[in-house]
């Protein structure tokens, strides 16, 4: 292998998922701020999903950490 498809197979997604969502005037992490009748973080990874380079982004929690990953469930990397 080489090129392209090489470098798809050494690539990890990173999504920063830390923040308090005080701004956006809600008792929820900012990643779960609903937009649209989805949580933020939910369209970030649905579109890195979508983009093919990988169906495990790697997320990193700070702030209500536990809340974040109960709502995402298994199946991520935290």
């Amino acid at each position: 292998m080489c090129g392209y498809t090489q470098l798809m197979q050494k690539t990890d997604v990173v999504i920063l998922a830390g923040g308090y969502g005080k701004r956006m005037n809600s008792d929820l992490p900012k990643a779960l701020v609903p937009l649209n009748g989805k949580a933020l973080i939910e369209h970030v990874i649905d579109a890195v999903k979508a983009s093919g380079v990988s169906d495990s982004p790697i997320i990193v929690v700070g702030q209500k950490r536990d809340e974040l990953m109960k709502a995402l469930g298994d199946g991520f990397r935290f």
